[in-house]
């Protein structure tokens, strides 16, 4: 048997490759769909940073006081990307600022306030969260809950598509395998949104349960109610047949056996011959200008603004208490303020964290995106000796560079580093592990020095910040707690410590360290992974490395108040 002559085995794969060239030009020329075409490529980060200011709440809108003037008309939305405004070049254009111009203008003898909280990525039960916490602050007179389709929406539907880019970049590729890919995991997506439709769905059932959480809060509260429901358009048909007419029907229904005021801004695109207009661009579903306009202007003709606005409304009266263990508190809905500062609570009707806006602050160098101060219940959270904030920073060194002091508080450790950057234009992220990052500190500033391949543009640092604490429990004071640094001197070397603390208690700090969840220590200014068990007032310390003689060891941790301690004044409601 004669071998395939290697001079004609170049020769055909040669012949081969023209083809495939031959058609890939073919291609670049004559098949140009809207999600490779280079005018519609995201660009995440450098939308934020050229047009997202957000004011000292972390909202983007303009600047607000808590305090309500006489005679203000109020309304505070809740929403993800949808009410933001994702991509929309003005904060203005966004229908919770169109709405306030239509009420502005129709209502000339009444002041206007119409507080656009939406947070790109909310889950609805942060959206119900942020209405019970910060929106109750605001004393609005209207909530407006905004939601869509992907609400119903569990599973995480990703095309396999390669990570290679040179073969992603291939119009071959596009055209014989990603697009098909890409269909798939849409029509995966759109049946999982249909079938939690359904009556007997469990999806269906946690967001209807979270919405009624939102309105009994607005009830209890003389808050009128108002549930909104944005469309997702089909971006590649925009103007057939609406796919998810059952998902919004459900709601109706819902809303309906549930006394909710409910607007469907579908209803109000009807009358638009080309929704195509409606979204942002042939690859992206999210209300364009005019969706939002179209949004604010149905909304005004569907509910009685008049009505509302000029029925009179009393704002819940402020009550005053000095907090002490087990002190009932009447009537109680939220905190408005809190004396000292320093001082800060947990409902633990929330469950798992509050989150709670941070004063404007040179701290916060990155303005389009937010910092968060979150608490928990005490001594019941694994990993937290206390409250924590989320900072985001530039990549402008590595070192990176955290002051001791952040936002007026103690940093007392570092229990998260999640690094983002820019991949096919859209904003990535990744949590890194305590091996990877080196963690210092000197009297002044902690120093992360992060060893990982990928270049990072910014970095969320999540901090351990030194509190003084009480958690509310149905309307009452529970339990009371501060959180400090132990200290001890290691007079032998070796990889175990033992520390004998008073008082009980409560979460000690992690860090993720190899993969898993583990205690941290400072250890002559550094922080270490470790093993820590607590026996009665014992801490037990197992240090990853070997310790050398006479070092210094500080370790994070929650104890009870010393009955000594000067109890906060509260102004409640």
């Amino acid at each position: 048997m004669r071998s395939f002559p290697k001079r004609l085995a170049i020769q055909v794969l040669f012949a081969i490759f023209l083809v495939l060239t031959f058609f890939e030009i073919l291609l670049r020329i004559f098949w140009n769909p809207p999600y490779l075409e280079e005018k519609y490529k995201r660009n995440d980060l450098a939308w934020l940073q050229q047009n997202v200011k957000l004011n000292h709440f972390g909202y983007r809108d303009r600047e607000f006081d808590l305090k309500k003037d006489p005679g203000t008309f109020r309304i505070y939305t809740a929403g993800s990307s949808y009410s933001f405004g994702w991509y929309l070049n003005d904060y203005k254009l966004s229908y919770p600022k169109q709405l306030e111009l239509l009420l502005t203008d129709k209502f000339k003898d009444h002041k206007i306030e119409v507080v656009n909280s939406a947070r790109p990525g909310f889950s609805l039960g942060e959206r119900v969260n942020r209405l019970k916490t910060d929106g109750l602050l605001f004393d609005p007179d209207m909530f407006i809950l905004s939601i869509n389709p992907f609400d119903l929406s569990v599973k995480s539907f990703k095309p396999g598509i390669t990570n290679l880019k040179f073969i992603r970049d291939l119009r071959l590729y596009q055209f014989l395998y990603a697009r098909f890919e890409i269909a798939r995991v849409a029509k995966l997506r759109d049946a999982e949104i249909v079938e939690n439709a359904s009556e007997n769905s469990s999806q269906l059932q946690k967001v209807e349960k979270l919405i009624l959480d939102a309105k009994k809060t607005a009830d209890d509260n003389g808050i009128d109610f108002v549930l909104l429901l944005f469309p997702e358009l089909d971006i590649n048909n925009p103007n057939g047949t609406y796919k998810y007419t059952k998902v919004n029907e459900q709601f109706k229904t819902f809303a309906k056996e549930n006394s909710i005021n409910f607007i469907d801004a579908f209803e109000g695109y009807k009358g638009y011959p080309k929704k195509g207009d409606l979204i942002i661009n042939p690859t992206d579903p999210h209300p364009s200008a005019l969706a939002n306009k179209l949004t604010a202007n149905y909304l005004l003709n569907q509910i009685d603004f008049e009505k509302i606005i000029n029925s009179s409304r009393t704002s819940p009266a402020v009550e005053t208490a000095t907090v002490s263990l087990n002190m009932p508190l009447d009537s109680f809905n939220f905190i408005s303020s809190i004396e000292p500062s320093g001082w800060l609570y947990f409902n633990k009707e929330f469950g798992g964290t509050m989150n709670f806006f941070l004063p404007d602050s040179p701290d916060r160098e990155v303005l389009y995106m937010e910092d968060v101060l979150k608490t928990s219940a005490g001594f019941t959270n694994d990993g937290w000796p206390g409250a924590k904030i989320e900072h985001r920073i530039l990549a402008k060194s590595n070192p990176l560079v955290l002051p001791q002091k952040l936002y007026g508080y103690r940093v007392v450790g570092i229990s998260g580093i999640t690094g983002f950057w820019v991949e096919d234009g859209a904003l990535r992220s990744k949590d890194l592990d305590l091996v990877s990052t080196e963690i210092t500190r000197d009297q002044n500033n902690i120093y992360l020095k992060v060893n990982d391949p990928q270049k990072f543009l910014l970095y969320k640092i999540t901090a351990d910040i030194r509190i003084k604490q009480f958690d509310i429990e149905k309307g009452k004071i529970t339990d009371l707690f501060s959180t400090r640094l132990e200290s001890a001197s290691v007079n032998q070397g070796g990889q175990k410590v033992s520390l004998q603390v008073e008082g009980k208690i409560g979460s000690l700090p992690k860090f993720t360290y190899l993969g898993k969840k583990v205690g941290y220590v400072w250890l002559d200014n550094k922080l270490v992974g470790a093993d820590i068990s607590v026996s009665g007032n014992q801490l037990d310390i197992v240090l990853k490395n070997k310790v050398i003689k006479d070092s210094t060891l500080e370790v994070p941790l929650a104890e009870e108040l010393d009955k000594t301690v000067e109890m906060p004044t509260i102004y409640y409601k």
